[in-house]
């Protein structure tokens, strides 16, 4: 069974939700939707990726998964910065 593919930029608060927009969404633009909600500070917060089973991964997981499932061929550090993708 294939490993499910880097899905959305999202980022997960310190109470465990997780926000995140579609693709071509950046971080930036999580952010704004969560200030629009009311959630102006980030600073807990972890910045991801959700992938397609709705599964949360760090920016370092979300490196690895990219690179082993050919959505990325190179990175520009050893994190997964959206731009790596799309």
């Amino acid at each position: 069974m294939p490993l499910p593919q880097i899905h959305a930029a999202a980022i997960r608060t310190a109470d465990g939700q997780v926000w995140s927009v579609p693709q071509p969404g950046r971080h930036h633009h999580v952010i704004g939707n969560m200030a629009a909600q009311g959630l102006g500070q980030t600073a807990d917060c972890v910045q991801g990726f959700v992938d397609t089973d709705g599964a949360f991964l760090t920016r370092r997981e979300a490196a690895t998964r990219a690179l082993v499932t050919g959505q990325a061929t190179r990175l520009r550090a050893d994190v997964l910065y959206s731009e790596d993708l799309w």
